[in-house]
């Protein structure tokens, strides 16, 4: 089971995934071209064991790790 523990959660804001939705938004925003990775194979590689960044994401797509499915 991977960890994600960046995920925060507090009784008055409640769950905050804004470390993982920030790099999966900035991917896509940033590399339009790759919308068509999934967002589940994104998050993956966002586990604690597998942290990238999103231009960590963006090489990965440039050496062809990342498929976009359309």
């Amino acid at each position: 089971m991977e960890e994600y523990s960046k995920a925060k959660y507090t009784e008055t804001s409640g769950p905050d995934f804004s470390a993982y939705a920030d790099v999966i938004t900035e991917f896509y925003t940033k590399h339009p071209e790759y919308q068509g990775v999934p967002f589940v194979n994104l998050l993956k590689l966002l586990s604690d064991r597998n942290y990238k960044n999103a231009d960590q994401l963006y090489q990965m797509a440039l050496k062809g790790e990342l498929h976009p499915v359309r």
